[in-house]
């Protein structure tokens, strides 16, 4: 039945097509011979027959390019346009997946049909969608937009709001992977001094220091140990999908019924949260194909983002750096990791010399949370042996919240530290 559904719209979206075609062709056609007639009757009042004569062989020429040109339309309309109905026998067409009892699309989820349609005409191999959407281990999930929509309107949709079980592969990793060092502030100190070498040739590239390298490895993936529970595929495919309020909302329980002007806002803010997950969603496939990397064995955040230290796949291809020339960006490699995070904080402006302001400024394009860009920059300072600045820890670290907060919205929480916790 499904399939039938996807057939009819394709073929009934097609005809529509050439219909549109058709009728831009035939008026187009009459335009023209109305206007050689209007031309020649008024030509031959004031010039009499000679000129009659030279512009009604003109005419009659025009008169005859224009009929092929009808006939030729409604030509291509009966011959390439097949019947819109699915006879008993008939092969499915080629961006139709496999039809038969047992086959992919019997597997597959019904809403991956309509978007692996996007992604084929975006450029995105038809039979290789197939066979990744097919997969079990890549069910749709409203948990990921619900995660966003709980994030954006948790207080406005009440105390006892929260996500479901998300179903899918528990903590998928890279065939290979270990973590580059322990986990929490030890693992940071631990980084530091077996990869000074490395960090130094990144402070020297970029100007990035090493403490703050490995502070943004520490809170974004806990040194490598924390790279999310969910593949990444999944996770920005399931948002991509996910178009309308009450979808999202199947995501969450104990949640109060949002108002009407809320749901207005909220339907969206979905609509633009599900447009950039398949921007995200295509640059993922993208950069998973071009490098022979298993996209179904990416881990990725909530949110979709990847690696060590936690890129969201459109700033690989800007600011993924591959250090040791192996043809890929490995952001689940520490040299490459470490290369794309100075590369990313230089590339908008990051420097020592800055004061802390405009430090913290640059962190909040790494991630736009004013928490986590204090929290960085003071682990950054605690890393290196340094005072953490009076002006940055009053915040950082559970101080009082009238301090100085840099572009965050109004009643955002602080943080606790937890693991994280500096003496």
């Amino acid at each position: 039945m499904q399939t039938q559904k996807i057939l009819l719209w394709a073929q009934w979206k097609r005809f529509l097509d050439y219909v549109y075609w058709v009728r831009k062709g035939v008026l187009a056609a009459w335009q023209g011979a109305v206007s050689c007639r209007n031309t020649y009757s008024i030509a031959c009042k004031r010039n009499g027959f000679k000129l009659h004569t030279q512009l009604g062989m003109i005419f009659n020429k025009l008169s005859r390019i224009c009929m092929k040109r009808i006939l030729l339309s409604l030509a291509f309309v009966c011959f390439a346009f097949p019947a819109p109905s699915l006879c008993p026998g008939q092969e499915p067409p080629e961006s139709v997946p496999d039809a038969q009892p047992g086959g992919r699309e019997s597997r597959m989820d019904p809403r991956w049909p309509p978007l692996i349609a996007r992604l084929v005409a975006d450029g995105m191999d038809k039979e290789r969608m197939g066979q990744v959407f097919s997969e079990p281990a890549l069910p749709w999930s409203p948990v990921f937009m619900a995660a966003k929509v709980q994030e954006l309107y948790g207080s406005r949709l009440g105390a006892g709001a929260h996500i479901k079980a998300t179903p899918g592969r528990d903590d998928p990793r890279p065939r290979g992977y270990t973590p580059p060092a322990s986990s929490g502030m030890e693992g940071a100190r631990e980084l530091l001094k077996e990869y000074a070498p490395l960090l130094a040739e990144v402070y020297k590239r970029y100007g990035t220091p090493p403490s703050l390298i490995a502070a943004v490895l520490l809170l974004e993936s806990n040194m490598g140990h924390e790279l999310g529970g969910r593949l990444a595929l999944q996770a920005l495919a399931s948002m991509a999908a996910t178009l309308t309020l009450e979808q999202a909302l199947s995501g969450l329980e104990g949640y109060k019924q949002p108002q009407p002007a809320l749901r207005k806002d909220m339907e969206k803010s979905i609509r633009d949260r599900s447009a950039w997950a398949y921007r995200e969603l295509c640059a993922l496939i993208r950069y998973c194909e071009t490098g022979g990397i298993d996209m179904l064995r990416v881990p990725g955040s909530v949110y979709g983002a990847i690696g060590l230290c936690q890129f969201m796949p459109s700033n690989v291809s800007p600011y993924g750096v591959d250090s040791d020339n192996k043809g890929v960006v490995d952001l689940f490699a520490l040299p490459d990791a470490a290369h794309s995070v100075g590369n990313f904080l230089k590339s908008h402006g990051f420097s020592e010399k800055l004061p802390i302001k405009k430090q913290l400024e640059v962190l909040l394009r790494y991630n736009n949370s004013g928490s986590y860009a204090a929290l960085v920059l003071g682990m950054s300072y605690q890393l290196a042996g340094k005072r953490v600045p009076a002006e940055l820890g009053m915040f950082a670290y559970g101080g009082p919240r009238k301090a100085w907060w840099p572009k965050t919205r109004p009643g955002y929480r602080l943080p606790t530290l937890g693991a994280y916790r500096i003496n």
